[in-house]
């Protein structure tokens, strides 16, 4: 099924993550639907982690198991100093589990001059244990968000109530 996105195919989506690793001068990178496997973003880290330019990711719609969003991280925490850099993080997803959650905000805290995080329509429950994590985060003395999007997350109350107290 077409849904409108040109890199549709295996071979054509592993041949753009190989170009990009060879990439240095992207401000911002905003990806849909591609689906970021271990192999992927092994093929992708030096644009990841030598490409100093870089000040925003945003991955919308785009699968990645827990391993893989943790292996991101570490690829990201290969910047060095240049971790700083990056400023804004966005994953969009419709399915995302706890682990996936816990994984993210490890990714949150290792950009640690991150100002915006953009964690949106998830499809599926938040569970109290998500909300912790991204409590969590929040209270952390590190935390240096001045931007936190939740939109079209199904946060119920008691998450909610979580999420309000460690913006206090």
């Amino acid at each position: 099924e077409d849904d409108g996105n040109p890199i549709i195919t295996t071979e054509v989506q592993d041949a753009f993550c190989a170009g990009l690793a060879q990439n240095r001068s992207i401000e911002v990178f905003i990806s849909n639907s591609i689906d970021y496997t271990s192999g992927r973003i092994k093929n992708m880290g030096p644009f990841f982690s030598h490409n100093a330019n870089l000040v925003e990711i945003k991955l919308n719609g785009c699968a990645m198991d827990p391993g893989d969003i943790r292996l991101l991280t570490e690829v990201i925490k290969e910047r060095g100093k240049n971790v700083k850099t990056i400023r804004s993080f966005t994953y969009s997803s419709a399915e995302v589990s706890p682990s996936q959650i816990s994984a993210l905000m490890d990714l949150s805290k290792t950009c640690t001059h991150l100002e915006s995080l953009r964690l949106t329509r998830f499809r599926t429950s938040s569970d109290l244990s998500s909300c912790q994590a991204i409590a969590t985060f929040l209270m952390s003395k590190k935390c240096m968000l001045k931007t936190l999007n939740l939109h079209k997350n199904p946060i119920n109350d008691a998450g909610c109530r979580i999420i309000t107290e460690s913006l206090r």
